[in-house]
C-alpha cells in the first residue's frame, strides 16, 4: 500500500491559507500532490489532468469566494475530480469550506453534476484552519482502506522526508523548515495529528507499526507515548547506528542493562519538578546546565544516567531494560520526593526516544525539551499530559 496522496484543489489566492490544512494532512501521513511551498505555482491543464486520474486517491477542494470563480478549478480540477470518483468509489472528494455551504452549491451549479455538500468535509470557522486540516485528515481516514499486513510501514520524519516504501508518510519537515518550531504547535498540531492518525487505525485494527523515521527524538517520545502499550499498539523502529541498520522492536527479549541510572536529591524542597537528563551521546552536559540556569528551571530531584563509556551504544534488549528501569527511577523519584512533573532532556538513540514514550504511563506531566543544534541550546518542545 502507497500512501495516501490528494491533490489540492484551490485558487491561488489562497494558497497561504492551504498551506496550513495541507500541513496538518502530511503531519497525519497523507501526501499531497503538490509541493506546499509552491502551492501558489501555476500548473498546465494537462498535469492537472493526469495527476488526478493518474496518481491520487482523491481531491481536497477549498471553497472560497475565489475558487468558485476559477475557471481552472470548476471546468477542470472539480470536474475531472468528479469523473473519476463516477468510475471509482475509492476516489474521494473532500470539500473544506470557507465560503457558505450554499454559496458552494450555487456557484457550482452546472459545473458538477451533483451538489458539492453531497460529500464530506470540512468547514472553515473563522481562521480556524487547524481545526479544519484536523478534520479534513479524519474525513480521508474514514474512507481509506488499509491492507492488513503483518506490520504497517509509517515513516516519521521531521529532518528530512522518507524515502523508504511506506503506507503512510508522517511528514512534519514544513515545521522545522526554519528551525525548531515553537512549544504551542507541537501541543496543538502534532499532538492532534498523532492522535487522528492513531483513532484511525485503531477503528480499522491496524495496531503492528513498524517505523521507518528520521526525526526529532521528542517527536519519538511523543509518538511513542501516544501509541503507547496501554493503547494496544505493538511498535518497531529502524534504527540507525551507522553503518548498520536494525530493526528494534517493543516485543524484544530484554538484555541486561548496562547503564547505570541514578537518582539524586537536590535543595529545592518546595519544588515538584523532577528532571531527567539522559546523555548517551557525549560527556558533555553544558547544554542541560546552560538551559537550567538560563530558564531558572528549579527541581527537587535529578534522575542521571551513567554509562560507561560515549558515545554508548546500546542493543534492542538494553534499549528496553534501560526504558523500564528508567521508568522505575521516576516513578520511585515521585514517591520518595513529592514530585509530579518531569522534565526530559535527551541525548539518546531515536529508538530509545521511542521506547521511552511507549512506556511513559502513570508518570504524571512530562515536558520534552529539544536540543537546537544550530543553536546549541535546549528548547521546550512536547508536553505530554493529559493525552
Amino acid at each position: 500500500m502507497q500512501p495516501p496522496k490528494f491533490f489540492l484543489s484551490h485558487c491561488r489566492k489562497d494558497a497561504e491559507e492551504l498551506k496550513i490544512i495541507a500541513r496538518i494532512l502530511m503531519a497525519h501521513g497523507i501526501r499531497t500532490w503538490q509541493d506546499i511551498n509552491n502551492l501558489g505555482s501555476g500548473l498546465t491543464e494537462s498535469e492537472i489532468r493526469r495527476a488526478i486520474q493518474e496518481d491520487c486517491n482523491g481531491l481536497v477542494f477549498y471553497s472560497t469566494a475565489d475558487s468558485l470563480k476559477s475557471p481552472m478549478v470548476r471546468d477542470v480540477e472539480l470536474k475531472v475530480g468528479e469523473e473519476k470518483f463516477l468510475k471509482d468509489k475509492n476516489f474521494h472528494i473532500v470539500p473544506v469550506f470557507k465560503s457558505t455551504i450554499d454559496e458552494a452549491n450555487t456557484a457550482l451549479r452546472g459545473y458538477l453534476k451533483t451538489n458539492i455538500s453531497d460529500f464530506n468535509g470540512a468547514i472553515v470557522k473563522g481562521d480556524d484552519f487547524l481545526v479544519a486540516g484536523i478534520r479534513t485528515a479524519a474525513v480521508i481516514f474514514k474512507n481509506l482502506v488499509f491492507s492488513n499486513t503483518d506490520f504497517m510501514s509509517v515513516g516519521l520524519c521531521s529532518y528530512q522526508k522518507t524515502c523508504e516504501e511506506v503506507s503512510l508518510d508522517c511528514d512534519f519537515t514544513p515545521y522545522f523548515s526554519l528551525g525548531l518550531p515553537p512549544e504551542k504547535v507541537w501541543n496543538e498540531e502534532f499532538v492532534p495529528a498523532l492522535r487522528g492518525l492513531k483513532d484511525a487505525l485503531l477503528s480499522k485494527n491496524n495496531t503492528k507499526l513498524r517505523l521507518f523515521s528520521r526525526a526529532h527524538l521528542s517527536l519519538g517520545i511523543m509518538f511513542g507515548y501516544i501509541f503507547r502499550d496501554r493503547t494496544g499498539f505493538t511498535l518497531e523502529i529502524e534504527q540507525i547506528n551507522k553503518p548498520d541498520k536494525k530493526i528494534w522492536s517493543t516485543v524484544a527479549k530484554e538484555e541486561p542493562n548496562l547503564v547505570k541510572i541514578e537518582i539524586t536529591p537536590v535543595g529545592n524542597l518546595d519544588s515538584k519538578n523532577l528532571v531527567v537528563n539522559i546523555n548517551l551521546i557525549s560527556n558533555d552536559n553544558n547544554s542541560f546546565s546552560n538551559y537550567v540556569q538560563k530558564s531558572g528551571l528549579r527541581y527537587r530531584a535529578m534522575i542521571e544516567a551513567h554509562p560507561v563509556s560515549y558515545p554508548c551504544l546500546v542493543s534492542n534488549g538494553e534499549a528496553l531494560s534501560f526504558t523500564k528501569e528508567l521508568i522505575d527511577k521516576i516513578k520511585s523519584a515521585h514517591g520518595a520526593f513529592g514530585t509530579n512533573t518531569v522534565h526530559i532532556f535527551a541525548a539518546i538513540p531515536l529508538g530509545l526516544a521511542l521506547f521511552i514514550g511507549y512506556h511513559l504511563n502513570a508518570c504524571g506531566q512530562v515536558q520534552c525539551y529539544e536540543f537546537d543544534k544550530a543553536k546549541r541550546e535546549y528548547f521546550p518542545s512536547a508536553n505530554l499530559e493529559n493525552f
